[in-house]
């Protein structure tokens, strides 16, 4: 009888006669006191996941650097000089040994090459024959690119004739007629090509006299390096 009544009174302590269960209470109290230490494990966990994932990182970057030094570890290839343009549209450089100090430098153009000019042989009209009345054909070879041959039909044999037919041609060569006098009896043919050292030319034809004077010395046209005679002031000849 002494047993039943602590039973008795225990049960009402908890609350037994009034439907509280008593073991899900137990595990009620067992989790409050258990989750939080859950918690900080689990978060100390994760920042020593972070860690090692951040060292992971760390790690791979540094290799990647010392790969890229390795790889600069020939005296040879960190002493070879570099040279860029920041137009090479405009000026194109190129990089060559010797002791040519690191910078940047700025470049001007003091003068722009000038285009290649040659003077005819002297004429007393604007219409005198060339060929007789017949048709003839000239040539201009350009110091590099395909050569443009021109012709000169029947009845065209002359100076004004040649001068209309060469700016026809659309090869990137202009002709004009000078006169050489105030009484403008004396008449000269000055062709003229593109602007740069790489537009040389050299002018031949079919006639007998093939290069119409325009590589003759005598007619005011000087030799230049590249062995091209050329007038560099034609329009003051008389």
């Amino acid at each position: 009888m002494a047993t039943e009544s602590i039973a008795s009174s225990v049960m009402t302590s908890l609350g037994g006669g009034s439907g509280i269960d008593i073991l899900k209470l137990a595990r009620d109290l067992t989790d409050v006191e258990q989750l939080p230490a859950e918690e900080r494990i689990n978060e100390s966990k994760a920042k020593t996941e972070a860690k090692i994932s951040g060292l992971a990182v760390l790690k791979f970057n540094v290799q990647e650097l010392i790969d890229e030094f390795n790889g600069l570890n020939d005296a040879v290839e960190l002493a070879i000089p570099v040279a860029t343009s920041s137009d090479v549209s405009k000026v194109s450089v190129t990089a060559t040994d010797g002791s040519a100090l690191t910078g940047i430098s700025d470049i001007s153009v003091s003068s722009l090459a000038q285009s290649q000019r040659n003077v005819s042989n002297q004429y007393s009209s604007t219409t005198q024959a060339l060929n007789s009345g017949g048709a003839f054909s000239l040539t201009i070879t350009p110091g590099s690119g395909t050569a443009t041959t021109i012709n000169i039909s029947s009845g065209n044999d002359t100076p004004a004739g040649v001068v209309s037919a060469i700016n026809a041609a659309g090869a990137g060569y202009t002709a004009s007629l000078v006169a050489t006098d105030a009484a403008a009896t004396s008449y000269r043919i000055v062709l003229e090509g593109a602007t740069g050292s790489t537009n040389t030319f050299v002018v031949s034809s079919t006639l007998s006299d093939s290069d119409l004077g325009f590589h003759d010395v005598s007619n005011g046209n000087s030799q230049d390096s590249a062995g091209v005679k050329s007038a560099q002031n034609p329009y003051s000849l008389r």
